[in-house]
């Protein structure tokens, strides 16, 4: 693990090893290293200053952008990095890769395919596992392409194509048996506990505490 206050100072940046890097990655900079791929650099007559004016927002100490050594990462100050992590030319991990989302069908395709016959189409694109209808900003259709999908939709239901009630996410059922099995059980246990201390059944006066 490497701290990133450990960075390289300007000096050993303008060194002949440092040109040698230069002459081997094109990418690198000199002074900003990577960050010509993840930003745009300052002018050298911007870095130097030009007018009163920079000179007073340079007194009021005026924040200045970091450039960034990675294209797709940010390195904050005080935290730990590996080495392969300034690495730019990095491929994307693999669970980068999948959670990219899913090629949906174009408007053409929705405008062929969207009919109430074809149920297969509607409930994989355009319905949720409860069964309803997903908004626009999920199906990325026009408004009148997915106002026609919502009506494709109505009229399978009405047809009896799709049926609301058997696509319900019962997932949540299993887990509530489950549970209640459970407080059966330990209520089975408690009884029999109490069964076998000779406790018996509670008289309803037992149950009541006046706080005496």
């Amino acid at each position: 693990m490497q701290d990133v206050s450990a960075a390289p100072t300007v000096d050993e940046l303008h060194s002949p090893s440092a040109a040698a890097v230069q002459q081997q990655q094109p990418a690198w900079h000199r002074k900003y290293g990577y960050a010509a791929l993840g930003g745009v650099l300052p002018s050298e007559g911007a870095a130097s200053g030009s007018g009163a004016a920079s000179g007073l927002l340079g007194s009021l100490g005026a924040p200045q952008q970091q450039p960034r050594i990675h294209p797709r990462k940010r390195f904050l100050p005080g935290t730990t990095y590996e080495p392969q992590d300034l690495n730019p030319f990095a491929a994307k991990p693999a669970d980068a890769q999948r959670r990219s989302g899913v090629t949906r069908p174009s408007a053409a395709e929705v405008k062929q395919k969207a009919d109430y016959k074809n149920v297969a189409f509607l409930t994989t694109w355009f319905l949720s596992p409860a069964g309803r209808l997903l908004p626009r900003k999920e199906t990325r259709l026009p408004v009148q392409l997915h106002r026609h999908v919502s009506r494709q939709v109505k009229l399978a239901r009405h047809m009896g194509l799709i049926a609301g009630e058997t696509r319900l996410d019962k997932m949540h059922l299993a887990r509530l048996r489950e549970e209640q099995l459970r407080e059966a059980q330990q209520r089975a246990l408690d009884a029999g506990a109490l069964a076998a201390a000779g406790g018996g059944r509670a008289r309803p006066s037992e149950l009541l505490d006046f706080g005496a």
